[in-house]
Formats: C-alpha cells, structure tokens, sequence
C-alpha cells in the first residue's frame, strides 16, 4: 500500500462512495425517463425527493458533535476528514456557498429539504418567501448550480475510486 494513503479506512471509504453513487444514479434517472418518453411526474419528483435528502445527509446536515462555525458539514465530511480526504470536498463546498438571490445554493437545498420534504407538508406554501423566489426568480441559476453539483459528485466518486484502487 502506498504511504500516502496509511490513513485510509477502506469501510469508511466505500460508505462515501456508496453515497456518491446513490446521488449519481438518482440524479441520472430523471433524463432516462424523459428519454423514453415517461409523462409520469412520480419518478421525476421521486428523485427530487430522495436528492434533497442524499445532499443534505452527505454534505449539509451537522451532527451534534462538530462545532459551530465549521464550513462543512455531513457525511462526507465527517467520514474524509480523519482519513485527510476533506480537501476532495471543497469544490462541493465551494458550489454549495455560491450566492443565490439572498441565500446560498446550500441554504436553498437545506431550506427545501426541511421546511418542503421532510418537516413540511410537500407544500410550495412552506418555503420561505426567499426560496419561493428563488424557484420562481432564479430557477435558471438554480438549475445550472445543480448541473455542476452533479458534476462535482462525479468528479468526487471518481476520485475516491482511484483512491480504492490504491488502497486494495
């Protein structure tokens, strides 16, 4: 095994690649079904549902133990950071702070997934005034922050892969 990669928990790291690759699948079936001409909004919706949740779970949600103040939160990070992988999470970071309206990319995920899909009652009514404007105003910018987020996860599991590879 390589020095460089000692510190490496081969259970942790295939914990995040599994969740990358739950995003990656989730994030691809929408444009598969529209391809194959499905009119049904179910698997559409089904995967927003699920998205919102994967990206807050992985990338957005603290856990009671970090501190306040800390940039980035979730999953992924709580599982890189021991294994000095975190660096591999600020492009992510970095789309996730991208202004949006008065907000974040992040905050409007976050906001979405908790007032709309989990604590809320999948009701467009629930959001507050700024994220309604965001996806009435700024859908645009929105969609194009979502395609590079895709990207990104992408680019992360492909990373994390070469990583496996050295490690095995």
């Amino acid at each position: 095994m390589n020095k460089k990669y000692k510190d490496i928990d081969k259970e942790k790291l295939d914990r995040v690649i599994f969740h990358c690759e739950m995003f990656m699948y989730g994030s691809n079936f929408p444009e598969y079904m529209e391809n194959f001409g499905y009119g049904n909004n179910i698997p559409g919706e089904y995967n927003r549902f699920a998205g919102l949740h994967l990206i807050s779970t992985m990338f957005l949600n603290k856990d009671r133990s970090e501190p306040k103040g800390q940039k980035m939160y979730g999953l992924c990070y709580r599982l890189l950071k021991p294994m000095n992988l975190n660096k591999l999470l600020l492009p992510i970071e970095e789309i996730l702070n991208k202004k949006i309206g008065n907000t974040t990319f992040g905050n409007c995920i976050k906001e979405t997934r908790t007032n709309y899909a989990t604590h809320g009652k999948f009701n467009f009514e629930d959001l507050s005034d700024e994220v309604k404007k965001i996806r009435q105003v700024h859908k645009h910018h929105f969609a194009l922050f979502m395609e590079e987020f895709v990207i990104e996860v992408g680019t992360l599991l492909e990373k994390l892969e070469n990583i496996r590879k050295k490690i095995e």
